[in-house]
């Protein structure tokens, strides 16, 4: 779908003139603010392929359209379409349940940076940083330094201090392998893997 440069900044003006008659509107409720904008800029997702269903759609929002649309999606358009909900949002275990997730990475096989490709021939060593009520996550990373800032409790992502998690994950635990974010991430099934404390 390709977008003129005149359509962009129609949209840009129009989005500008409405902030900044909310503003008006709600003082200094901040708050109710943003989310009066984030509702008023909010467009039911439409079209046949993954980039016209993301088109003017929050980061936040994708877990779920690929959710709801996964299934009429050719086998690529699903592992792009994996990559970039998973590693655009925040929580995105929190948007979509994890048994949805386990059933979406399943249906195409393991994926690198959203490319379908042959699984991993042998077992990595993983990490994660999370409270021991979440320790079981499907997010990991080969990265120790990584686990140990969500396991701090300073980053937005993960604002709950915690313990650093690590495991074996055979081949056949690991879904796919996210690392645009530069975190080293692997998504694995949680139900696959031994998890122990980091010592």
């Amino acid at each position: 779908m390709k977008i003129t440069a005149e359509e962009i900044e129609r949209h840009n003006k129009w989005v500008m003139d409405e902030f900044n008659r909310l503003s008006e509107e709600y003082g200094d409720d901040h708050i109710g603010l943003m989310q009066a904008m984030s509702d008023l800029t909010r467009v039911e997702p439409t079209g046949d392929t993954w980039d016209e269903l993301c088109y003017m759609q929050g980061r936040n929002d994708l877990p779920q359209i690929l959710h709801d649309n996964w299934d009429r999606l050719t086998p690529s358009e699903v592992a792009q379409g994996l990559c970039d909900a998973w590693s655009g949002c925040d929580w995105p275990e929190a948007r979509v349940e994890p048994r949805h997730w386990i059933e979406m990475f399943e249906s195409i096989g393991y994926t690198d940076n959203g490319k379908m490709t042959d699984p991993p021939t042998h077992p990595v060593s993983l990490y994660r940083g999370a409270p021991d009520d979440r320790k079981q996550g499907m997010a990991w990373t080969t990265s120790l330094a990584t686990a140990q800032r969500f396991a701090s409790g300073e980053m937005r992502e993960s604002p709950r201090p915690g313990e650093v998690w690590t495991t074996f994950a055979e081949p056949h635990a690991i879904l796919a392998k996210i690392d645009d974010r530069s975190e080293d991430e692997y998504v694995l099934h949680p139900d696959r893997v031994t998890v122990e404390k980091y010592v």
